[in-house]
């Protein structure tokens, strides 16, 4: 490899780590205040798994990726009999 190359490959898992080290202490963050009894989050376990909830605070969140069987039987067509 070139050392000219080694940027592709290197700095795309820097920002990757950046990325879910930023995940992780938000992650952290919202199950703190969850469990705080002062926190207006307290007992809305829905608030950790909200993407806004990440975003809102910097973190980036990928979405889950489906496979053609998912997308098939969500989209399967209904028949009347």
């Amino acid at each position: 490899m070139e050392p000219a190359d080694h940027k592709r490959y290197v700095l795309p898992i820097i920002f990757l780590s950046f990325l879910s080290m930023r995940y992780d202490r938000r992650r952290a963050e919202l199950e703190a205040l969850v469990a705080d009894k002062k926190s207006d989050y307290f007992g809305d376990k829905k608030a950790i798994h909200d993407p806004d909830e990440y975003r809102r605070m910097g973190a980036f969140v990928f979405q889950k990726r489906h496979d053609g069987r998912t997308c098939a039987r969500r989209h399967r067509p209904t028949t009347s009999r």
